[in-house]
């Protein structure tokens, strides 16, 4: 059998592990901290993907502007701008989503703190 990292393990497995061994007393400020540092990252993600969604978007309504034609591709740009536009829309509300609840996080393990001194 292979070496066994915590990766490997199931959450039941995780969590029955924690009990055994004692750990079960983990302060709730040591779980918000583990919480916030999934948030930070998801929020980073979403800012990433709210970045690249901005750029396409603008590269989209520079092509629609240069656009000669008064015909079909000038039609076929305006949808891929809107569709793009839309995404971007979409990608900032999920960033402020996610930065709202690492916010709200935050909040709480500073809340912990206040109440551990």
């Amino acid at each position: 059998m292979k070496k066994l990292t915590l990766e490997d393990l199931s959450r039941d497995e995780l969590l029955a592990w924690i009990k055994l061994n004692g750990l079960f007393s983990v302060r709730q400020v040591d779980l918000l901290t583990v919480r916030h540092t999934t948030l930070t990252a998801k929020s980073q993600a979403a800012t990433q993907r709210w970045t690249e969604a901005e750029i396409a978007h603008a590269k989209a309504m520079q092509a629609w502007f240069h656009c000669k034609d008064n015909g079909r591709e000038r039609n076929r740009l305006d949808r891929i701008y809107l569709d793009l536009k839309d995404a971007a829309a979409k990608a900032r509300r999920a960033h402020e989503r996610a930065e709202r609840e690492r916010d709200a996080c935050w909040a709480a393990m500073e809340a912990e703190w206040e109440r551990a001194r």
